[in-house]
């Protein structure tokens, strides 16, 4: 049977193998190379330059000093020196005798740009500049980064380098308080696809039923540390014939480290100017040889995250028994009074508010990433992957004391839940790759998963009376994804002026499963049978008129549970011709078969042309898929929650293959599909200078939207009759509803120079003008014509059109000066419009705030780092809330643009011995 456990154990049997091989597969016939990397423009050395053995597994990187020490086979040999903002270069040896230890110092010439590394996303070809693909890729080094800026996992750090990434943390938002969504070019979580050296990542078990990005399912990537990682590769282009399912608006591809020798560890304290949101990180990060020419790559980090709170001044009287509501005449008056009757009860203002900000989050992650090559044809055994769990609080909102909600018995002045969340996540890919009659081939069997496991504390369940626990197991969630993968690749360098083809075929299997609470978190204990003379059951009372389950999360119950697996099949061919040496035109097709929906087919065509080596034009049209998560198919939960009316009622989210969709006409799930323009430039007007520009177009059509809750008593009175047997009083549901057109232009410019003082400058200008648009009329079942409003709300469709900053640029300027370097950093956050207060609310636009990031490190030996700075150091908050936004002034600042916390200051000690 296919279990977890059988699947670690025979993966973890394919990695491990070859570690008893190796030493007898490669013998004892080896040389040493070693020498010094140096900047050829001022002499200065280069730490941290990649250093690679061609054709296979071993590589190193520079000390501090730019020194290397490499073993290599005796005979011939290739090493590939990479860096950074400079051009790369091969040196070949030859004739190397056993035991020989050759000195090779090697002058890396700054690149004409910075950014014109070689890079893997959007190729099956082996790589090639990204100032030379057909398609806009951005190359992001995460090991400056993790020394130098403020943010601390990767979504933070992308939201600030990348202009056409978002992420927003979310507040009082449920599940997704624990798993910030991250989105490209103003599109859903789900239609970005992530990889770890190029391999497929599994998404979260959460659907985001809250907050910016509704309905839509997400990677959780703040579980990979971002010590682990060497670069990070965006393709902001569609490659769904390339990659599949999910690749709508782009790609974000992880390269793990690979280096030996060399251990990295690093400490950092911070936290913000208002006295709260603690942050302690550490990380360490070290190589070491596995054999003759294996390599193995560990990494572990530790992060804790202290809670923010940033709650408006509300209306505190709320919270004390017998005292009016805030809609009430005078609030002012009522609340002087609530002072003295506060002080009387021998409590403090504190005691009775909400609590609004960050949820408090503790990350606990390993990751590795290793080959060892077997035989000697350039075959190697690879494998690489994480192990990690996240603890989170997050804070519903606060019941008052005159609540439905509450038992005074318990929590006299009221009570604020509490959720905690436990997420684990698991991931394991091993392969072989290798040549055979010069085709390059590649076998691989990837493994993920993430379980959620939900708790509420600090609660009660109000049908219970004093007799309510105050703690609650609600259930949870779990998703895992097998893929096993084989490629064909080769060049044909005697075609034209070079041709690759390349074939495969993938196989995958997902599991998305809902467990439930236990039952006080989800049994309304007043509602009871009603029974007729004749001893019948005709209905149910509710004898208490109180709120049933736990409060701030009701759990799951029974009935909601499910496990359900979905395989598809896929094959694909891509195609990179050189008609000549500067026109490049490739060509990719997909074909898919889902065991739920069906087959789809999609294709990709793009082309380059190099006017010399100033200017680049490149273009691109493709089609694209999105299967429909197993979590939007599947997703099914009764809860309570208020109606237009803010009434307390029960809801069900039910699943396209329940009874009431069926009822209601909603059809079955299919994917969503797409068609992606896109056309720009690469300029380079002199050395050290460059400028992209690159114009797109995505339109989306059924798109899939999670729709508001449906009235059952404005429903056909039979269809009405048999969903109130479920319970309810309201339903609603995940449908392809839309179509959107996004519209947009990304423009990055970079510009380096190397004193010969040693002093270096860098600098880089990025900017993303986004535009999302829902097309047409919104799809609708017969059924519900007469509440064909609720599919898409006015708030919901303005959250999807200009929820997330229509434009951001983002400046960077770092100086070095010998052992001291300077950043900069400004990003301009565009203006957002939103309706956070749905029926009761209004939309509002909150205008554009341009937030600062300074930090100085200075190398206090050639060993240890030091660094000071902040985020936002001027303090930038967004706009405040409209009173009609901001729930009775309880939530101030929207969950948006550059989050809502205000300045924040660090400290970090980097430490890198040899």
């Amino acid at each position: 049977m296919y279990t977890v456990n059988n699947v670690f154990k025979y993966l973890f049997l394919i990695a491990v193998f070859p570690l008893f091989t190796s030493a007898v597969s490669w013998g004892q016939q080896t040389a040493t190379v070693e020498g010094k990397v140096i900047n050829e423009a001022t002499g200065e050395h280069l730490p941290g330059v990649n250093i690679r053995l061609i054709d296979s597994s071993r590589g190193t990187v520079t000390d501090r000093d730019g020194d290397y020490s490499l073993t290599v086979p005796a005979g011939d040999a290739e090493l590939q020196f990479s860096y950074i903002g400079f051009e790369s270069t091969t040196e070949s040896l030859t004739g190397l005798s056993a035991g020989e230890v050759v000195t090779l110092n090697v002058s890396l010439t700054s690149s004409y740009i910075s950014g014109s590394e070689v890079v893997v996303t959007g190729t099956r070809s082996g790589g090639r500049s990204n100032l030379e693909s057909a398609v806009p890729i951005d190359v992001i080094s995460v090991e400056d980064l993790d020394i130098q800026a403020p943010q601390v996992d990767v979504n933070q750090l992308l939201t600030y380098v990348a202009p056409s990434f978002q992420s927003n943390r979310q507040s009082a938002a449920d599940e997704s308080e624990h798993n910030a969504p991250a989105s490209l070019r103003g599109m859903g979580p789900d239609q970005l696809l992530v990889l770890i050296n190029g391999k497929r990542r599994h998404t979260s078990s959460v659907i985001n039923l809250l907050g910016g990005k509704r309905g839509t399912v997400g990677t959780d990537m703040s579980v990979i540390p971002t010590a682990s990682i060497d670069r990070i590769e965006i393709l902001r282009d569609g490659a769904a014939a390339q990659y599949g399912s999910d690749a709508i608006a782009g790609v974000i591809n992880i390269i793990l480290k690979e280096g030996t020798g060399l251990l990295t560890a690093s400490a950092t304290a911070g936290g913000y100017k208002a006295g709260d949101g603690e942050t302690a990180k550490v990380n360490a990060n070290y190589g070491f040889e596995l054999g003759e020419e294996g390599y193995v790559n560990v990494t572990g980090s530790f992060t804790n995250r202290e809670p923010t709170n940033r709650t408006g001044d509300h209306d505190l009287h709320v919270y004390i028994p017998g005292f009016a509501y805030p809609f009430d005449d005078n609030p002012e008056e009522v609340r002087a009074e609530d002072n003295s009757e506060i002080q009387e009860r021998g409590k403090t203002r504190d005691d009775f508010k909400f609590h609004i900000g960050d949820a408090g989050m503790q990350i606990a992650s390993t990751f590795v990433n290793g080959a060892v090559p077997v035989g000697n044809q350039g075959t190697e055994v690879y494998f690489f992957g994480g192990l990690s769990n996240k603890q989170g609080t997050g804070f519903p909102f606060r019941r008052l004391p005159v609540d439905g909600g509450n038992v005074p018995e318990i929590y006299p002045h009221g009570f604020q839940p509490l959720t905690k969340s436990s997420i684990t996540d698991k991931s394991l890919t091993a392969g072989i790759r290798g040549e055979f009659r010069g085709w390059e081939i590649d076998f691989s069997n990837s493994f993920g998963s993430n379980a959620f496991d939900f708790r509420v504390t600090n609660s009660v369940n109000a049908t219970l009376g004093a007799s309510s626990p105050t703690a609650f197991d609600v259930g949870g969630f779990s998703f895992s994804q097998n893929v096993t993968g084989l490629t064909f690749a080769k060049y044909f360098d005697q075609a034209l002026s070079g041709i690759n083809v390349a074939l495969g075929s993938e196989f995958r299997v997902d599991n998305y499963g809902i467990n439930a609470g236990d039952e006080p978190s989800y049994r309304n204990y007043g509602i009871v049978d009603s029974v007729a003379s004749n001893g019948l059951v005709v209905g149910q009372t509710d004898t208490l008129g109180r709120t049933g389950g736990s409060q701030g999360y009701p759990g799951f119950r029974p009935s909601d549970e499910i496990s359900a697996t979905r395989t598809n099949i896929a094959a694909f061919a891509d195609v990179e011709v050189n008609l000549t040496q500067d026109f490049l035109v490739a060509g990719a097709t997909r074909f898919e078969r889902y065991s739920d929906f069906g087959n789809t087919l999609n294709g990709k065509l793009s082309a380059r042309y190099l006017f010399g080596e100033y200017l680049t034009l490149r273009g691109a049209i493709n089609t694209g898929f999105r299967a429909p998560s197993l979590h939007q198919v599947y997703y099914n939960k009764v809860s309570s929650d208020f109606n237009d009316n803010n009434r307390l009622v029960q809801i069900g989210t039910f699943n396209n293959n329940s009874r009431p969709a069926d009822l209601l006409g909603i059809p079955d799930l299919k994917e969503e599909t797409s068609i992606n323009y896109s056309a720009g430039f690469a300029l380079r007007p002199f050395k050290n200078l460059s400028l992209t520009t690159d114009f797109y177009q995505i339109d989306v059509e059924d798109r899939i939207i999670l729709t508001s809750e449906f009235n059952v008593n404005e429903l056909p009175a039979d269809i009405a009759a048999e969903l109130r047997d479920y319970g309810v009083s309201a339903a609603n549901f995940f449908t392809n509803a839309i179509d959107t057109r996004t519209r947009g232009v990304d423009i990055v410019a970079t510009y380096n120079h190397p004193f010969s003082n040693d002093h270096q400058l860098n600098f880089s200008l990025g900017a993303n003008f986004n535009e999302v648009k829902v097309q047409g009329a919104v799809e609708t079942s017969p059924q519900l014509e007469e509440q064909a409003d609720l599919y898409l709300q006015s708030w919901d469709r303005l959250r999807l059109e200009e929820g997330d900053p229509q434009s951001k640029i983002s400046a960077t300027l770092q100086y070095d000066i010998g052992p001291l370097s300077a950043m900069v950093r400004g990003v301009r956050f565009g203006e957002v419009s939103l309706n956070t207060g749905g029926a009761f609310g209004e939309a509002q636009t909150y205008s554009a705030k341009f937030v600062t990031d300074l930090s100085l490190t200075y190398g206090v030996t050639d060993e240890l780092d030091f660094t000071v700075g902040g985020n936002n150091i001027f303090d930038i908050y967004p706009d405040e809330h409209v009173y009609a936004n901001s729930y009775f002034n309880v939530f101030k600042y929207p969950p948006s643009q550059h989050g809502f916390n205000g300045a924040y200051y660090f400290t970090k000690l980097t430490l890198n011995i040899n």
